[in-house]
């Protein structure tokens, strides 16, 4: 039977792998892999140790001693994570928990479906109610973490396809035959068809872990896509800004050549007529905003004609000196062109009595710097309301780590009339700091 120890044993280790990387996810950079995976070997061949040594089933002492060790490997186990003490010790109790729990749980279900075979304990008896009690382990592992806080948010098709293998295992081991605990001797059916199982719900839990990490590098490479496109964009309407701006400089010149000659030849009503026009001409081409940022001016300037095009009623308030904006220009465009694409995309959707949006840049009276959006929902269809504040359009998520990036704080809010989201980000650099504040 030693197959079978060194198959609980393999099971055990990989159970507590499964168990520590659904909880906390994030592994220590600084523990090499190899030590990373040795610490496991080292943990469970202590639990092995104590299990051949001293385990004496009959005694009190013993139960308390294997339990204790139990908990203690699996919390020297957390220290290969990046998690709080707090946690590492509720979960350490968790996990034997499970464990004791699993036990019990496997051993009611084989006295109320085969009581007879309990009465012929035998080394393969044995080994299968072991292994069964670490299967239920399993589901509870899978259905726990599931369903933790903390965990991570998975497709409701992952977490079926998971629990798939290890229930129709369990089914498995409850519906074999009698006979097979009844004999004295193993056949080679008996031998095979554990390890059998035990490789199958291995290699599908490897297998479903590997597709959902491939689903998640497509969707963020498909974000990334989106927001390389989107800063394309952006920049050429930046581009075109700068062009038209230095266009505006190249022709103001011609216009005061001309303009002195119209002087000159004292021909006054034809001037009067090309200053007209040529102050329409550059009305239209000239920004309608003027903080002094580029990317303020330009953005604004697109996204208002954009909101005329679309009906949309688009109101601003800008107060801030362009020096004293605390992030990089690509960091702001990242921000503001999200936001305001977001507010477009969702007044589209509205009837046109409905759209509106207003926005506000400044720096408020604690030194921050501050953008508040808010966009009309009212009459939104509810199928394309987002669940929460935080899926408001597919760049938010872009917005939130740029924010963060920058030590900032975004916080959104929506109701059945308006969607609001309100950055603020504090100015740490002492050249931008106010007058008041460095006498403060």
């Amino acid at each position: 039977m030693i197959i079978f120890d060194i198959l609980s044993y393999i099971t055990d280790m990989l159970l507590v792998f499964v168990y520590l990387n659904r909880a906390f996810h994030t592994r220590r950079t600084n523990i090499p892999a190899p030590l990373f995976y040795a610490a496991f070997v080292l943990a469970e061949s202590v639990l092995m140790a104590n299990q051949l040594l001293f385990h004496n089933p009959d005694k009190q002492f013993s139960i308390f001693v294997t339990i204790s060790l139990s908990i203690l490997s699996t919390f020297a186990l957390c220290f290969l994570y990046e998690t709080t003490l707090r946690r590492k010790v509720i979960y350490s109790i968790i996990f034997q928990f499970f464990a004791t729990f699993s036990e019990a749980t496997f051993m009611l279900i084989i006295k109320l479906t085969s009581p007879d075979i309990l009465k012929h304990e035998t080394p393969y008896l044995v080994a299968v109610l072991g292994f069964g009690s670490k299967i239920i382990l399993f589901l509870f592992i899978l259905i726990f973490t599931m369903f933790s806080k903390d965990g991570e948010k998975s497709d409701f098709e992952y977490h079926i396809f998971s629990l798939v293998t290890p229930v129709i295992s369990l089914i498995l081991l409850i519906a074999m035959p009698a006979q097979n605990f009844y004999s004295s001797k193993i056949s080679f059916y008996n031998i095979i068809i554990l390890p059998c199982i035990l490789i199958l719900n291995i290699t599908n839990y490897f297998i479903l872990e590997r597709i959902k990490y491939t689903h998640k590098l497509v969707l963020k490479n498909t974000q990334l896509e989106q927001q390389i496109n989107f800063q394309k964009n952006k920049y050429s309407q930046l581009s075109t800004t700068y062009r038209n701006t230095r266009r505006v400089v190249h022709d103001t010149k011609k216009h005061h050549f001309t303009i002195l000659k119209y002087i000159e030849e004292k021909r006054y009503d034809e001037l009067n007529t090309y200053v007209k026009a040529s102050y329409e001409d550059l009305e239209n081409t000239y920004s309608l905003f003027n903080t002094g940022n580029l990317v303020i001016d330009s953005l604004l300037s697109n996204y208002s004609n954009l909101a005329k095009e679309n009906s949309i009623v688009f109101s601003t308030s800008l107060n801030l000196e362009a020096v004293r904006i605390p992030i990089e220009d690509y960091d702001l465009c990242i921000i503001l062109g999200n936001l305001l694409d977001n507010c477009i995309n969702a007044c589209k959707k509205l009837a046109v009595s409905d759209r509106w949006i207003k926005l506000s840049i400044y720096i408020d009276a604690y030194d921050k710097f501050r953008i508040d959006c808010c966009n009309s929902t009212k009459n939104l269809p509810k199928k394309i309301k987002p669940d929460t504040s935080l899926e408001h359009g597919f760049g938010t998520t872009n917005v939130d780590q740029t924010v963060k990036k920058n030590r900032g704080m975004m916080i959104s809010d929506m109701t059945d009339d308006e969607y609001t989201t309100i950055i603020s980000i504090p100015i740490l650099n002492l050249k931008q700091k106010s007058n008041s504040q460095k006498k403060c």
